[in-house]
């Protein structure tokens, strides 16, 4: 008899690949023959230096090691604006869950952090759609070219995104207001 169900050996099989590379990480001295990774936004091969630079290079007030004052929106924040969770990805599936359905697609911008596949694959079933932008910068205005081509791309082939009236349907009415123009046009 199987102590698991089958949705859950399902998702079991869909381990990501990165928890492999963890257990076998590269290093000059214990394990020459290991794995690099470049997966993760953390650069094992600079620790020795950063360590170096940190340590003979910064002064820091013990306060840092505090929660802080808080901060100062720029706009009043209340309460009922704020959501928690577990942390980002169980954010990020949240938003999945909220903002699209199964089978919907959402265009991220190349690089971004591997975890997205299984935050937004496994469980919420959305796919994504990667813009690539070549040379261009992705944090200029631009970039809405590429993600205007990835969109047109997805269209032709009857690639179903996420949108903004989806968003509203499900229930999700309080968007952030930076948008830019080409997403509100596509009604994104």
């Amino acid at each position: 008899m199987e102590i698991t169900s089958a949705r859950g050996r399902a998702l079991a099989a869909q381990k990501p690949a990165f928890l492999d590379v963890l257990g076998d990480l590269w290093d000059a001295q214990s394990n020459p023959e290991g794995i690099v990774n470049l997966g993760l936004a953390e650069n094992t091969l600079m620790h020795a230096e950063m360590m170096e630079f940190v340590n003979s290079n910064a002064q820091f007030d013990a306060h840092v090691l505090t929660y802080g004052d808080g901060f100062t929106p720029q706009t009043a924040l209340y309460p009922c604006d704020i959501a928690v969770t577990s942390g980002v990805s169980n954010a990020l599936e949240c938003c999945a869950w909220a903002l699209a359905d199964p089978g919907d697609y959402i265009l991220v911008g190349r690089p971004y952090f591997n975890a997205f596949k299984t935050i937004f694959g496994s469980r919420p079933q959305i796919g994504l759609l990667e813009v690539a932008f070549g040379t261009t910068d992705p944090f200029s205005i631009t970039a809405i070219n590429e993600y205007e081509r990835t969109y047109a791309e997805a269209e032709r082939k009857g690639l179903q995104i996420a949108t903004e009236a989806s968003a509203r349907r499900n229930g999700a009415y309080d968007l952030p207001e930076r948008r830019c123009r080409w997403a509100t046009y596509k009604d994104l």
